[in-house]
């Protein structure tokens, strides 16, 4: 019985302890948070300025630059990149099938060497 007497003794005392260090920290960090808060009272020039931007430059951000190549040695171009085109459509707003590929945008093979 004493024993459990003296085990309820220490935890008794223990969480006092743990208490008063948590009441003293508590003290010391609301007397550090006093003297910053005057420092900021009495130092207007401590506040961040924030450069004001116009909307415009807000919206226009560019993360990376895709660089141009220039001479004869241009590659062709990506076509994810690409903006898309406008589909051909017909009179009654469906898309026209027949005008979707222009010859001109294949390469006559037998020229290339490539013959079958």
């Amino acid at each position: 019985m004493q024993n459990l007497i003296w085990k309820i003794a220490g935890t008794v005392a223990a969480v006092a302890a743990a208490s008063a260090a948590v009441v003293f920290v508590d003290k010391l960090m609301q007397k550090q948070q006093d003297k910053i808060d005057e420092l900021i009272r009495n130092n207007p020039e401590t506040e961040p300025e924030v450069p004001q931007q116009p909307e415009q430059e807000k919206e226009t951000r560019v993360y990376c630059a895709v660089p141009q190549p220039v001479g004869a040695d241009v590659p062709n171009p990506n076509p994810v990149m690409a903006k898309p085109i406008e589909t051909p459509r017909t009179e009654d707003g469906k898309i026209d099938v027949s005008r979707l590929c222009d010859p001109a945008d294949f390469c006559d093979w037998d020229d290339l060497g490539c013959q079958s």
